[in-house]
């Protein structure tokens, strides 16, 4: 079972610390807005729900591209005073933080674009979660997520046995397409080159993806861990981490329009 508690705890002190540790977050939210746009050609929304906004929120990159009145913004962590800062240098009518555990929150409804970048990897039951999302929109209103899938950080799950239970592109469509029509899914395999495996478990804790490991490491277990890093995951004089991102764009049934 995650423990949402410590989950909180781990990401609170690297959003605030290290803001700058995430590597591929940022390109995957780039990505998410303009497949946004791309794949649904509206040029404005309404309504605005961002869940789990961390440190790499949509809002500044979609409304490049798209108009919005109202934008909520959640995440587990309380960061609506930095986030607030950057929201209101905004195009917005209007702007709410809600911090609290996505899963249990009272969320708004009739939403035009309930919008995800790289967070729903961290629910305990998306299953249940993303059917209850397609009912939170207006009608012809979408859905659009990042997350990654069952290759994400593979070497740490191969090396050590802890891994979040990722889930499959097709098992997040799946579940949404008797709701609406799914515009849009990809997937795609990245490798980040680090210097050594120490570097690789620093940018885990500086990023807050550590949440799941509550042991302290001892000297010993670092050294075994380099050691098999090494020689398993090892490229020259460099050793790589793998990134599995996944991208779904999805509509409710209904009228169109924002």
């Amino acid at each position: 079972m995650m423990d949402k508690h410590l989950i909180r705890d781990r990401f609170e002190r690297s959003f605030l610390r290290h803001a700058d540790a995430t590597v591929i977050q940022p390109d995957m939210a780039k990505h998410l807005a303009r497949l946004v746009v791309q794949e649904t050609k509206y040029s404005s929304f309404a309504k605005v729900l961002e869940l789990g906004c961390g440190s790499s929120p949509v809002a500044p990159l979609l409304l490049d591209h798209v108009s919005v009145d109202r934008w909520v913004a959640n995440d587990l962590v309380p960061m609506q005073d930095e986030l607030g800062a950057t929201m209101r240098k905004l195009p917005l009518k209007d702007f709410e933080y809600l911090q609290g555990d996505m899963e249990k929150l009272d969320l708004p409804n009739q939403q035009n674009l309930i919008v995800s970048n790289a967070a729903f990897q961290w629910l305990a039951d998306p299953m249940v979660f993303l059917p209850r999302l397609a009912e939170l929109l207006a009608p012809g209103g979408v859905l659009a997520f990042s997350t990654f899938g069952p290759e994400n950080l593979r070497e740490i799950r191969e090396l050590t046995g802890v891994s979040l239970k990722y889930i499959s592109g097709s098992d997040y469509t799946s579940v949404l397409s008797g709701a609406g029509s799914i515009l849009c899914r990809e997937e795609r395999l990245s490798t980040v080159a680090f210097d050594s495996p120490a570097d690789i478990l620093r940018h885990l804790k500086q990023t807050g993806v550590n949440a799941l490991v509550r042991k302290a490491w001892t000297k010993g277990d670092l050294s075994e861990f380099s050691d098999a890093y090494r020689a398993k995951f090892g490229k020259g004089d460099r050793v790589e981490l793998t990134y599995h991102p996944v991208y779904v764009i999805f509509q409710r049934h209904g009228a169109e329009g924002g």
